[in-house]
This record gives C-alpha cells, structure tokens and sequence, in this order.
C-alpha cells in the first residue's frame, strides 16, 4: 500500500489531540486524588476508585507537584510552584518569548531547544506517580543556568543550592545587568 501523506497527517494530528487529552486527564486525576485525600477520605478508598494501590496514592500526596532534579551526585528537590515558574520560563525561552533576556544573557541560543527538552521533562516530572527525578546532562544543566541566572533568589533552598552549583561550573555572575527586570521566586511564590 503506497504511503498517504493526507492519510498519515490526519493519523499523527488524532494522535497529538489524545496525546494533549491523556496529559489534561491524568492531571486532573492527579488533582482530584489530591481533593480527595485532603477531604480526609482514606488513602485506601481513593486507591481503589483511581484503580492502583495506597503506597502510590501515598507517593502522589507527598510529592504534590514536587520534582527532584539530579545533578552530579546530588539530589534537589523542589516543591511544585517552583517546578511551575521553572517550566514557564524554560518553556518561554525556548519558544522564543523572552528575547531581551536572550540578549543580557549573551549565551547565544544553542542552549534554547535544550531548554524546551527540560521544560517537558520537568512537566512530566510533575504527574509522575513514580516520583523519578530529572536528571540534567551537560545541555539542560546549561540550558537551567541560563534560566537561573535572571532568577533573584534570597532564601537558601534547594534551587538555591543548585543554582550555585551551576554558577561555579559555568563561571558566570548569578545575575546579569542590574537594569535587567529579574524574576524572583520570593514575588512568584
């Protein structure tokens, strides 16, 4: 049978449609086990309704949007808003939305599609049950320190630490021009 390219357009644009509609359910079943337990009704209870078992009802609770990144040897944990702001600007970046940070930075833009990888990642991250972390290699781990160095941080967290880790490995300052509008987590959160 000769290959339709009609045919296989149509194919893939169902497929990305259910693909956006999985992704919209299976995070507002997150949410929903979530109202649930918080409603104090029994890990047990929402396990069998959700259809999987209480130790990952367990899991979702406890993470509750958090995402782990690992880099090098180290572990860093974040909670959910900060995992949301991080997504937003990876994404933004990638998708060309912040083009005067781009020039501050001075950095180039070979670093934006790794940027856009690591915004998916960490959106996944998210609704994952299992809790894997995110393991950054040497692009994405870029790609966060670009982000990272518009991000004002003033309370020692995990980001924090992390961010510092990146600066040392890449040498650059924490925070470029001072006329530049910085984004900060303590506003955000």
């Amino acid at each position: 049978m000769p290959h339709d390219p009609i045919q296989a357009a149509h194919a893939l644009s169902r497929l990305q449609v259910a693909e956006s509609r999985f992704l919209e359910a299976q995070e507002e079943r997150r949410q929903a086990i979530l109202e649930s337990v918080r409603a104090d009704v029994p890990l047990r209870e929402v396990a069998e309704i959700a259809h999987c078992s209480h130790e990952t009802i367990r899991r979702i609770v406890a993470a509750d949007g958090a995402v782990t990144i690992e880099f090098g040897d180290h572990a860093y944990p974040l909670p959910g808003q900060t995992v949301d702001l991080l997504v937003y600007k990876l994404a933004g970046h990638s998708r060309g939305a912040f083009a005067r940070d781009l020039e501050v930075l001075g950095a180039g833009s070979g670093w934006l599609a790794a940027a856009g990888a690591l915004a998916d990642e960490l959106h996944a991250g998210v609704a994952d049950e299992k809790g894997k972390p995110v393991r950054l290699d040497e692009a994405r781990a870029f790609a966060l320190h670009q982000v990272l160095r518009l991000t004002e941080m003033t309370r020692p967290s995990s980001l924090f630490s992390l961010a510092k880790v990146l600066r040392d490995k890449y040498g650059y300052p924490p925070y470029p021009a001072r006329s530049l509008r910085r984004w900060s987590l303590s506003q955000a959160l």
